[in-house]
Order: C-alpha cells, then structure tokens, then sequence
C-alpha cells in the first residue's frame, strides 16, 4: 500500500522547496530520488514512485531551485545563481528525509541533470547517502567551441536573457504520450536563462575532479541511443570510479529518459534488484 505525500519544506539555503513522496508501507529503504532532470519536475515520476513503493521502497524527491516545478518562483523560472546551490539544498533535503522516515541513511537516485548533481554530491559531500543510482548523468554536455564562448559571453552581460530549451522531446522516450505529456506540461520550462546553461556545462566539465572520490556503491544506466546526453558520458565516469562495487546498464535502443522507455518495467526490475542487493 503505497502513501502519498506533497507538500512544501522550508531549507535554510532560502528556498521554499516542494516535494513529494511515494511511501512504501513497510519499507526496506528510502530512496532520495531529490535530483530530476534539466526543466522538468519531480511529478513526472509517479509511475516510478508507485513501483517503489510497492516493492517496499520509498520516493522522496524534491522539485529543484531554478525554477522547476512547483518550487519556481516567476523570476527564477530557469534561472540559478550557481550549480553549488543544488548540492546545498540536496544536502539539507537529504537530512530531512532520513528525519522524517527514521532511517540513518539512504540511496540516492539522479536522471540527466540530476545525475550529475548526484556525482558531484557524491565526490563533494556524500553525507547520508549509502549507495547511489543514475539515470543518464550529464557528465558530458556537448557544446562547441563556439557555442560556449557565447554562452559565457551572455552569461556576463546577461545571465538572466532567455533561450529556446536546448532539448528535443522527441529525443527523450519512443513513448509517444509521454512526449505529449512534457511538451503540454506547465510545469516544465521551456526558456531557460543563459546563467542555469552556463552553469550546467561548467559543472559537467569539473566533476571530472571529483569521480575519484566518490566511495559507495553505485549503479549507472544509461539508454544505448540516447541523443540527448551521450553514453560515453557514463561509459567514461564509470571506468573512472575507483570502488570495487559497481555496475554499468546500457539499455540498447532506448532514448534518454530510460525511466519513460516503452519497455521500462525492464529497467525497473534492474533498479529495484540493485536495491534489494545494497539493503
């Protein structure tokens, strides 16, 4: 029997954030799935949430600052001071959580954007967190040259100018209702600023620094055609990582959003027993 939970919470690092949860009714582990992909919005999550839940796993996830979801405020709606900011609130929502659900530490999970937040928080922080999933980690963003040039030329004349959402949707599941779903969505933002651009490429091309220290199990995924972030970007973090327990899952013919993938139960079944592995 599945509990679920939205509501908003108060982080000291000033934002009002909004979360919610997938409650499993004896859970065996919580998972902070606090970390979403680039535009979008914990809500897109439910089937994954439901499936969790019922498997004796909870959901907790948070929309992001930067104007995502319910947490967006008009002036930020895609607009961030500094990919740091994200590690900060996730830091504060994982301590939350773990409060809330009496558990002393939890798997995170990260989609895209998210993903590599989840890297970061891995290499930089890693407080309560005992093993780690990605979905697509935006490890590599790629940009050219000359792309990146203006993009950090705007970035200092004009953080906050606004640009067409660099993501085609129809390169994000061969679902075509979940398609329609996120073009149609209100929730997911489809001009972001120039300054959550910036910094999204920037924190794709340090993490590279901190792979080496992350330390707890970890699993990545990653859809073998994946056009929005490259498979080599999980390919060559994961043969970067240093620890022993890890595994790899490339999902041939699948598009970006794994989760979203028409055959997706396959990739559920994967997490789910990974968990059930690091219980």
């Amino acid at each position: 029997m599945t509990q679920r939970v939205e509501d908003r919470i108060s982080l000291s690092t000033g934002v009002n954030a909004y979360y919610r949860c997938w409650l499993a009714d004896k859970p065996l582990g919580l998972v902070i799935g606090g970390v979403h992909g680039f535009a979008e919005h914990s809500g897109r999550y439910g089937d994954f949430g439901n499936y969790l839940s019922s498997n004796g796993y909870s959901l907790c996830m948070q929309d992001l600052r930067g104007g995502h979801g319910l947490t967006a405020s008009p002036r930020d709606l895609g607009y961030v001071d500094s990919f740091d900011l994200f590690l900060n609130d996730l830091e504060e929502f994982i301590e939350l959580m773990l409060k809330r659900t009496g558990f002393n530490s939890a798997f995170l999970f990260g989609h895209s954007m998210g993903g590599l937040i989840v890297l970061h928080y891995l290499g930089r922080i890693g407080k309560g967190i005992h093993a780690a999933v990605t979905s697509g980690a935006a490890a590599i963003v790629n940009v050219s040259a000359g792309s990146w040039f203006m993009l950090s030329l705007l970035n200092t004349l004009s953080p906050r100018y606004r640009l067409n959402l660099p993501i085609n949707p129809e390169l994000l599941t061969h679902d075509k209702k979940v398609v329609e779903e996120y073009v149609n969505d209100p929730l997911v933002f489809k001009k972001p600023t120039v300054r959550i651009l910036y910094e999204l490429v920037k924190a794709s091309r340090s993490v590279w620094k901190y792979v080496d220290n992350i330390s707890v199990p970890i699993m990545m995924m990653h859809g073998g055609e994946d056009k929005v972030v490259p498979l080599r970007a999980t390919q060559e973090v994961f043969s970067k990582l240093r620890i022993n327990d890890k595994v790899m899952r490339i999902y041939d013919g699948m598009y970006h959003e794994i989760l979203n993938e028409l055959n997706r139960e396959v990739v559920y079944k994967d997490v789910l027993n990974w968990l059930k592995a690091h219980t």
